[in-house]
């Protein structure tokens, strides 16, 4: 049965690669993103690369794809022309403020760390700040992201039938799959590969479209059951929710777009009601409930019940596991890891990080369906699961980025009229560059 599984998945991955690296090519044509596509290639697929099991402990690699996504952005030309519409800067200053209070509290809460610790931490911003640097002059768009994600999903999936059996796990007293076992692929967890599915597919349909990214959703559904990853199938069943609410929307007001009230609800309301949620889930969690979970979060807040405010700082888990105050697993819940590394504090800069995000989105060009489908996506995996850690660079790390990518004012007629000549291979007139 595994390997029917594997062979179906390696089959559908070779069908989606097939079709991203076709969009990929086309969006490197645009004069001036060559060397953008190249940077987030760096970022999505050396992730990808640096999270597998044959990669671990090795962080010489994440240093180097830290290293080429900066430079490449940096040297990139410009993409976005001058003047009026050009791409707000609110997301990275949040983002940037985020890290920067995150690392400055590690360093203070946990004097005595390795240097060379600190400085891996530190490097976990430069991409923040390079891209805070260039991000007027040359955003990254989701069209893009969605086809180098969708690429790396796509890889991983092709190494199915030749991991054999190591590439699933058995069944346990937690969960059992359809198929019986869990795929984890190259990993060591099928929950990885289960909110990487998800939020490639949130992506691909918020930035293409459903007739163009269908056989991208098919590889989804696939993986979700092939991983059996609750949490993931969770976040499927809340974006198919926020698919009706904006279909209601859109029947009522009888328009594609909201106005600046709406878009300011949507981006108030979102985020501010998942970290009510996981508040909820952290401070009521009882030792049993939700695959043990719960007995990490109570754990945790045993240790942190003194520092709510500021936290503890991300590496004091680490000591604090080592002396087995805090089991031997990860907060599992990206609000708890931010609350136990930077506190209330912390937790109160996420939310205007995922705020600027959702408005900026909302009132762009991406219109409402985009800033909720997947913010909500993204939120709802991070309630059980770390969808991306803020102070370091991994295979998570394009999550973010991929929220902020959304804000990005798209030149519709530019992107549209450049497109169009490159899918008929015709050339490029000097004016539309």
């Amino acid at each position: 049965m595994h390997l029917v599984v594997s062979l179906a998945i390696a089959a559908l991955s070779v069908i989606v690669l097939k079709g991203s690296i076709s969009r990929l090519f086309e969006q490197v044509r645009v004069p001036g993103r060559g060397a953008i596509g190249l940077a987030t290639i760096a970022l999505i697929w050396g992730g990808f690369f640096s999270d597998t099991s044959a990669a671990a402990g090795r962080p010489g690699a994440k240093l180097a794809m830290i290293f080429v996504f900066g430079a490449l952005v940096l040297v990139a030309p410009r993409t976005q022309p001058s003047g009026p519409g050009r791409p707000t800067l609110n997301p990275m200053v949040a983002i940037v403020f985020l890290w920067l209070w995150l690392f400055l509290t590690n360093a203070v809460r946990n004097p005595d760390l390795p240097g060379i610790l600190l400085a891996g931490r530190f490097a976990s911003g430069l991409p923040w700040i390079v891209l805070l640097l260039s991000w007027r002059r040359t955003p990254i768009n989701p069209e893009l992201l969605s086809a180098v994600a969708s690429s790396g999903l796509a890889l991983v999936g092709i190494t199915a039938p030749f991991l054999r059996e190591s590439g699933w796990r058995a069944c346990d007293q937690y969960k059992c799959g359809v198929f019986g076992g869990s795929f984890v692929g190259p990993f060591t967890s099928e929950n990885y590969i289960g909110q990487q599915a998800i939020l490639v597919g949130a992506l691909a349909l918020v930035s293409l479209g459903w007739k163009r990214s269908r056989q991208v959703q098919i590889l989804v559904v696939l993986l979700l059951a092939a991983t059996e990853s609750r949490t993931a199938q969770v976040a499927l069943v809340a974006a198919l929710a926020a698919l009706l609410l904006v279909g209601l929307h859109r029947f009522i007001t009888r328009r594609s777009s909201s106005g600046p009230l709406a878009s300011t609800v949507v981006a108030l309301l979102t985020p501010s009601l998942f970290v009510t949620a996981a508040l909820a889930l952290f401070f009521r969690a009882e030792p049993g409930s939700y695959s043990n979970r719960g007995n990490i979060w109570i754990r945790a807040r045993s240790v942190l019940q003194d520092d709510l405010v500021t936290g503890l700082g991300i590496d004091r888990w680490d000591q604090l596991q080592a002396v087995g105050a805090l089991p031997v697993h990860y907060p599992h819940s990206v609000y708890v890891l931010i609350m136990f590394a930077g506190g209330a504090i912390g937790l109160v800069a996420f939310v205007a990080w995922v705020l600027t995000c959702i408005r900026a989105t909302a009132r762009g060009s991406k219109g409402p369906f985009a800033a909720l489908v997947f913010s909500v996506v993204f939120l709802t995996v991070g309630l059980l699961e770390v969808t991306w850690n803020p102070l370091t660079v991994d295979g998570l790390t394009w999550h973010a980025l991929a929220l902020i990518s959304l804000t990005s004012p798209a030149r519709m007629g530019h992107e549209r009229a450049l497109l169009g000549r490159i899918r008929r291979r015709q050339p490029i007139s000097r004016e539309l560059v």
